[in-house]
């Protein structure tokens, strides 16, 4: 294989990482949402709602938290592979052992939602 075909296998093998790297942490910012739901109002009104909306203040915290660190972690990895030129496969097992601490973020922040403080 020619230095030239080579340099292109090893891109296309690194988008790929990008690629499947990207749908994971999409999918993390997507089911950090689940984890936020309407109270249920035994009497709907605006007082009750304002009520309930605020003993679950930790969920929204716990969501605008993950969310946040989850973009920070998608753009440091986004910079990383911005500097990559050569894929390996111990490059690719690396990063399926960062992309399973993105996937645990959900069940995390689930956790600290219905339990902090």
């Amino acid at each position: 294989m020619n230095e030239e075909v080579a340099g292109e296998h090893h891109r296309h093998l690194l988008d790929r990482v990008v690629f499947m790297s990207d749908g994971v942490f999409a999918i993390a910012m997507t089911l950090l949402v689940l984890d936020l739901r309407l109270p249920a109002l035994a009497e709907p009104s605006a007082a009750a709602l304002r009520d309930a909306l605020v003993a679950n203040i930790s969920h929204f915290i716990a969501f605008v938290i993950s969310f946040q660190v989850i973009g920070i972690f998608w753009m440091a990895h986004l910079r990383m592979f911005s500097l990559i030129t050569v894929y390996t496969r111990g490059l690719a097992f690396l990063n399926l052992l960062f992309l399973m601490s993105i996937a645990i973020l959900p069940f995390s922040q689930t956790l600290v939602g219905e339990y902090a403080g």
